[in-house]
């Protein structure tokens, strides 16, 4: 979303970046960073590589259990299961994703107001990209959600929307009406 928002300034009045995955080129240099770039990178590896096998549970559980904690994968109730399954292949642009060229200039780009959301129990990857993220942007905002990790649309959805629509709200009325 953000390298759309920053490209085409035009089409987007706010942006709402939900623990937004960790874009190397803007991580910074140090061994915190590069640890956490490389754990992901594991795990998602890992992930693929069960996938690969045929072995599509497997392959999930290396990431939701990398994503969010050791075993979450089996705690979650079947019915949470199933959508993951059905899009199990997207895993692999992760992997793709996390090297997008954005700089923190280019993300200075993005003029809209940025709401940058993180769960209470989201792993520290996402906090790395979120604190590099920060200072790059011009007019952003942060939120955590309360007992919520990196899914903290599904893990708290009252805190998660109350946060989103209030910052839609208020950036609403500053923006004179129109699409979000």
């Amino acid at each position: 979303m953000l390298l759309m928002a920053s490209a085409h300034l035009d089409l987007v009045r706010t942006v709402v970046l939900a623990d937004p995955s960790p874009l190397e080129a803007m991580l910074p240099n140090t061994p915190e960073a590069t640890a956490e770039a490389d754990t992901r990178r594991a795990y998602i590896s890992a992930a693929l590589e069960r996938l690969q096998q045929g072995d599509v549970d497997g392959g999930l559980e290396h990431l939701i259990d990398g994503v969010r904690r050791p075993g979450a994968w089996q705690q979650l109730p079947e019915p949470q299961k199933q959508p993951f399954r059905d899009n199990a292949w997207s895993i692999k642009s992760l992997l793709i994703d996390a090297k997008e060229p954005l700089t923190c200039a280019q993300a200075g780009n993005t003029t809209v107001p940025v709401l940058l959301v993180t769960g209470e129990d989201s792993p520290r990857q996402y906090g790395v990209i979120r604190e590099a993220l920060a200072p790059c942007l011009k007019s952003h905002e942060t939120v955590t959600i309360p007992q919520a990790a990196h899914v903290m649309n599904r893990a708290n959805p009252p805190a998660f929307n109350a946060a989103v629509l209030e910052f839609w709200a208020k950036h609403e009325a500053s923006l004179g009406g129109g699409r979000q």
